[in-house]
């Protein structure tokens, strides 16, 4: 008897140093998993973090891109809203006529640590004037929205605002961009225009796309056209870059060391910078050197007698004013 109760005394020590053992060895086991998790989530966190760091780092070519890709309109300083996953950019954007800077919208683009980026807002002109048997005007941010016109496309009208000069205060600047009959040379827009030059236009289409504006230009009103204007092209519709008080070769330098950069470090604007090369290039027919690069118009700015000077150059096809701004010497 007295042995049947050791050994069911030392039965039970037993189970409870198993039970203590098996005790041990789940928290040792927790603890494990609960460190190789907070390691794994950690190391996640800080690939995540990185990868956020970088699209944010890549975010100012978006900045170089605006320079290229829409008139007189450049990107300028972002500041950014941070969450646990993601970043939120909002990056301002100005027009500078005649030294005067002038807002032109934000941008709000959404950067996540999982390496993708959505757009959360766009810029777009905000309102259309039309009315009957006049011409419609777009706008944005209340001021006018320079458009263009090729030299090889037939419209039903071509613009010219120069007459408007005549009402804009002396303590007004302006911007205006005049559209060529032909493609000129860089040195000889230089020497016409001068200081008041902000931005050039290059002559970027494909044959394909001049034989589409053409036929849209020849749709008539009742076969479903109304706006004459969206036939032409509106300032964010352009590509070229800005003149920046440099010569001809060293802007034109510049420009293509922007395009090749882009094209090396991002894929984003892919299509369009190799629609771009193709076109300056004629697929590869030519280099891709300023000589080859074709001015077909540029915005010009300043105030309204400075621009007037403008009124006779014979190769000016047409002329749209755009924005004002004031600005006191």
């Amino acid at each position: 008897m007295t042995d049947k109760k050791l050994f069911s005394s030392g039965s039970e020590g037993l189970g409870q140093l198993v039970k203590k053992a098996r005790r041990k060895s789940m928290i040792k086991t927790m603890i494990i998993s609960i460190i190789a998790s907070i390691v794994v989530l950690f190391s996640l966190y800080w690939v995540g973090s990185h990868v956020l760091q970088r699209a944010i780092d890549q975010s100012g070519d978006n900045a170089l891109w605006s320079m290229v890709s829409e008139a007189n309109v450049e990107g300028t300083g972002a500041s950014y809203t941070f969450s646990l996953f993601s970043a939120i950019e909002t990056r301002d954007r100005e027009k500078y006529i005649d030294g005067v800077s002038l807002n032109w919208g934000a941008e709000e683009t959404e950067y996540t640590m999982f390496g993708t980026k959505k757009p959360l807002s766009s810029v777009t002109s905000t309102s259309i004037t039309h009315q009957e048997g006049e011409r419609p005007i777009s706008y944005f941010q209340g001021e006018r929205v320079i458009e263009f016109f090729h030299p090889e496309v037939n419209y039903k009208e071509v613009y010219d605002d120069r007459p408007l000069l005549e009402n804009i205060p002396e303590y007004m600047v302006a911007e205006m961009a005049f559209s060529f009959d032909q493609a000129y040379p860089l040195e000889e827009v230089i020497d016409v225009f001068g200081d008041q030059l902000e931005w050039y236009w290059i002559d970027t289409y494909t044959d394909e796309e001049i034989t589409d504006f053409n036929e849209m230009n020849s749709v008539r009103e009742d076969e479903g056209v109304v706006f004459d204007h969206l036939h032409t092209l509106m300032g964010s519709w352009v590509r070229g870059y800005p003149y920046a008080g440099l010569s001809a070769e060293d802007s034109a330098q510049s420009f293509i060391h922007t395009i090749e950069y882009l094209q090396e470090e991002t894929n984003e604007f892919e299509y369009e910078i190799n629609q771009m090369i193709n076109a300056i290039t004629n697929e590869g027919e030519k280099e891709f050197v300023p000589e080859n690069i074709e001015i077909i118009g540029v915005v010009v700015t300043g105030r309204a007698d400075e621009l007037s000077q403008f009124n006779e150059v014979d190769f000016i096809r047409g002329a749209t004013l755009g924005a004002t701004a004031k600005k006191f010497d």
